[in-house]
């Protein structure tokens, strides 16, 4: 069994396997690695061609590729390889479908995109959101939302290095779906990257989870009271532990968001 992680714009994160454990064994290393999300079985060819695809991107890149993806690609050496694009490859297999809010309710409900979600410090674009929202103390889920909506038309959906890494993730993200045999899910997913106003949707349904799970922890380390708070130490968070509750309950009342 090889696990492994990637990410569409610098190629491979990490790579870890096991060898010689039973089926049972199997499933407690899946429960333990995949409790918050949903672990998605691929067959070896795949792995292989992702493999192959992700490492040339990690030399281009200069991203410094991990020991462990050497030793366990050593183990597909009798898999074949495809020779040619791994996106015409890919988008040869995929299907496209007529999207609808059903589906797309059905797509963002499914844990596969339980882990979805920006982080302070990883996007410029989503660190002004949250900048604006503690310097104007916004704690009125409406005016929450409007700043999202004037941010993403304004600084989301305009940027086409953005929207090119996201339509990357979400064509792998579709492939996957797809060798699972999730193939509605895997159409609406591949889909979503032609039509934009379900995309810009998708993207605003990003960004509240973003939120969502910012002012969490940002409330973990107030009720924790660490003496040397990343928070604390920030002259652009300015709200205080009332404020913070309120607005985590505003956004899981209105957002139907909740922790696990």
């Amino acid at each position: 069994m090889i696990l492994t992680t990637i990410n569409v714009n610098t190629g491979i994160n990490s790579t870890i396997g096991f060898v010689d454990i039973d089926e049972l064994e199997v499933l407690k290393i899946l429960s333990r690695l995949f409790n918050s999300t949903q672990c998605i079985k691929i067959n070896a060819i795949a792995l292989k061609s992702l493999f192959e695809h992700f490492m040339e991107l990690n030399f281009k890149t200069n991203t410094m590729l991990p020991y462990e993806t050497f030793v366990w690609k050593k183990y597909l050496d009798d898999v074949r390889v495809i020779n040619f694009s791994m996106h015409k490859f890919i988008n040869a297999k995929l299907d496209v479908t007529e999207i609808t809010p059903k589906k797309i309710v059905n797509m963002l409900s499914s844990k596969i995109f339980d882990s979805w979600f920006y982080t302070q410090g990883q996007m410029k674009e989503f660190d002004e959101i949250l900048e604006e929202i503690e310097n104007k103390k916004l704690t009125k889920i409406d005016d929450i939302e409007n700043l999202i909506k004037e941010v993403v038309c304004k600084s989301f959906i305009t940027n086409e290095k953005y929207l090119k890494n996201l339509c990357d993730s979400l064509l792998l993200q579709s492939y996957i779906l797809h060798l699972s045999n999730r193939k509605i899910m895997s159409a609406t997913v591949n889909s979503l990257r032609f039509n934009k106003t379900y995309l810009v949707l998708f993207i605003v349904s990003i960004i509240k989870k973003s939120i969502w799970q910012y002012f969490i922890q940002r409330n973990i380390d107030l009720i924790e009271n660490k003496s040397e708070n990343i928070f604390k130490n920030n002259k652009n968070n300015v709200l205080e532990e009332k404020e913070i509750e309120k607005i985590i309950e505003s956004i899981e009342k209105e957002w139907k968001l909740e922790t696990e």
